[in-house]
Parts: C-alpha cells; structure tokens; sequence
C-alpha cells in the first residue's frame, strides 16, 4: 500500500520529469529554429534577361576536393529585387549584421579583388544580407566544378528563372577555359589557393 507521503513523493517527481521533458523540447525547438545564417558572398555581378543580377557564392557549402577542384553553388539576384528590398523597412537584427559586417574590414570578400568606394562597400555588404536572408527568389542557381591547377570551370546543374520561364539542366558540361575579367575570373581568385 502506498502511503499519502509516497503518492505525493511520486506526483512531485512526474511533476519535475515533466518539467524537465518541456524544458527540454523547448530549448530543442528554439535551437532548431536558429538555424546558423547562409553565408553568400559577392562574387560579380551580370546580365540575365532584361536587367543585371548580384552574383554570390555559397561559402558554407564549399567542397574542396583532393585534387585540387572546387564545387561551389552559385545564385544570382535580380537588381530590380535587391532594390525594392532596399526600400522594405529593415529588422534591428539585419541592420546589426550590416554594421557588423561594415565595421571589419575583412568581411567582404569581394573588395579583394575589386576597388569599391565606401558606398559601393556598402551596397555590397547590404545586398549578401538580402542574399542570406534568403527572401529573394534567385533568377539563377549554378553548380560550378572550378579545377584549380588548371585554371578551368565546368557547370554540374544550373537552374534559371528569366520572364517568367524556368529552365534546368542537371548534366555536366565539358570544362572550359577560364577568360580573364569574367565572373568565373572573379570566383576563382577568391576561391582558389594562390599560386
């Protein structure tokens, strides 16, 4: 027989495991809603259908494989939606992340291989922010195999949303020499090891 002392020992314990257990799938679900940030990079910018894209590169996602390749995706970003992204009003946790970002000098990648003004910097910095926030749609996404040592590019996947189309390709293209003072230039001077 259990005694009035025991039943309220055993209805005190259920009562602290429970506790426990939603103390515990609480911390769990805010953790899993942190998701860490992205982390695109500016690599160039370009022309896809009628207007210019902000290209970035997926520097979380980077593969470095033994033989000196590298798999980076790439996604570009309609100026026309960067722009009207712009003028949203900002979270404080956004405008946090911009100054940041501003205040080290080493926190844009993309000023290593390209003279910016303040102002550019800037415009830079605020436009990986919108690409990390992931809110805009991308009217690109590229899979690109960069062979280093040999100074070659390849695409892997590419998928495009220009005019209201969408096109994908899922085959790897054959390599191709990297043109100085193109996008591909850009990428592989900031990716690749020096040398």
């Amino acid at each position: 027989m259990i005694t009035a002392k025991e039943r309220c020992r055993l209805r005190n314990a259920a009562v602290r495991t429970s506790l426990q257990v939603i103390s515990f799938l609480i911390v769990e679900t805010m953790a899993s809603a942190q998701i860490p940030p992205a982390d695109w990079k500016l690599y160039g910018f370009s022309i896809f259908g009628s207007g210019g894209s902000y290209l970035f590169y997926s520097n979380g996602d980077l593969r470095r494989l033994p033989n000196g390749h590298i798999e980076v995706w790439t996604k570009g970003l309609s100026e026309k939606a960067v722009e009207k992204a712009e003028n949203a009003p900002p979270s404080k946790e956004f405008m946090e992340r911009v100054y940041q970002k501003f205040k080290r000098e080493d926190a844009l990648p993309y000023s290593k291989i390209q003279k910016l003004t303040p102002e550019q910097r800037m415009n830079s910095i605020l436009s990986e922010e919108f690409a990390n926030d992931a809110n805009i749609q991308p009217n690109a996404r590229i899979l690109f195999e960069l062979d280093c040592p040999g100074h070659l590019s390849r695409s892997l996947s590419m998928y495009f949303h220009i005019a209201g189309k969408t096109e994908f390709d899922d085959k790897a293209h054959e390599w191709e020499h990297i043109a100085p003072e193109t996008t591909t230039a850009n990428l592989t001077a900031l990716l690749c090891p020096a040398g």
